[in-house]
């Protein structure tokens, strides 16, 4: 097997792997997080196909133009996912649309669609990928800012999952097409490598998290049987919680934390998320706390 037919098989893995995420983010449409899940699969998609698209400008115009939507609409999933969006915010879009716009005037300058100096070109590029490391820092403050609240364990895996497998694997594409724009075919080869097992690990966060938690809910969700306390230890430390929040009112407190709540009622911190989320139905600390504060 060729170093070439190596380059194929691993674009050809990818893309298989993000029709399966496509899949099943399609089957969920009605989730506002599960439409963002499919357009950054296709838009994904179109940068795993890029390198190998052989029949011209025009189609490869296309394919990039679709790639360069990745961070505008990646971003616009960890809010929805991570930070209870159920729509576009508008810095959001004004931050992704403006590394689109100049990503793509860049690209196109480049394809020589627009007749314009190669160095104008050059320093728009530069801009478009400032943007694109802004749009990746406001990801990471959304995936980190968020995490001490979040009662969802599957969720918080797949917060240390695009923090510490995707935002890092971009973060390290964007320095090396910085420093070396022209990839040599044993490059593009290892990069496939990395694209095929980031996209992995990201299926894997994502199956793990499930449908039904790709959205931070403000109101507690039902509970059935199975997730009724079943044991004496899990009977105290409930009643403890409640006797804190009901009776000592704790949530008056604004400085209240799941960490500071735990130590309080002296319950270990995992405990107390597994109480607040499968024995009340809340996915989030701070809607818990919420729920009492505006009642």
């Amino acid at each position: 097997m060729t170093l070439m037919d190596t380059f194929i098989l691993l674009r050809g893995a990818s893309l298989g792997v993000l029709i399966v995420i496509m899949l099943m983010a399609a089957s969920y449409w009605h989730i506002y997080a599960s439409k963002l899940l499919v357009l950054l699969t296709i838009g994904i998609s179109a940068y795993v196909f890029a390198p190998i698209v052989i029949d011209g400008y025009q189609s490869l115009r296309f394919v990039v133009m679709l790639a360069d939507t990745i961070p505008l609409v990646f971003l616009l999933f960890c809010q929805s996912v991570f930070a209870d969006h159920k729509r576009p915010a508008a810095l959001s879009l004004l931050l992704g649309l403006s590394y689109y716009g100049t990503g793509l005037t860049a690209d196109l300058i480049a394809f020589g669609t627009l007749d314009l100096p190669a160095s104008l070109g050059h320093a728009i590029d530069l801009v478009s990928r400032a943007l694109i490391v802004s749009c990746l820092l406001y990801v990471f403050y959304i995936i980190i800012g968020h995490w001490r609240s979040d009662l969802v364990a599957s969720r918080r895996v797949l917060r240390l999952v695009l923090t510490s497998l995707v935002c890092s694997y971009i973060s390290v594409v964007i320095i090396v097409e910085t420093v070396v724009p022209e990839f040599s075919l044993l490059l593009e080869t290892l990069h496939s490598v990395g694209i095929l097992l980031v996209t992995l690990g990201f299926t894997m966060g994502l199956l793990a998290v499930g449908a039904n938690n790709l959205t931070i809910d403000s109101k507690p969700v039902a509970t059935d049987e199975a997730n009724k306390t079943t044991t004496v230890l899990e009977t105290q430390e409930l009643a403890a919680l409640l006797y804190s929040i009901e009776t000592e009112c704790s949530y008056r407190n604004m400085e209240l934390t799941i960490s500071s709540l735990a130590e309080l009622i002296s319950v270990p911190e995992h405990h107390l998320r597994s109480l607040i989320n499968r024995h009340l139905g809340y996915r989030n600390f701070n809607d818990f706390l919420n729920q009492y504060r505006i009642g």
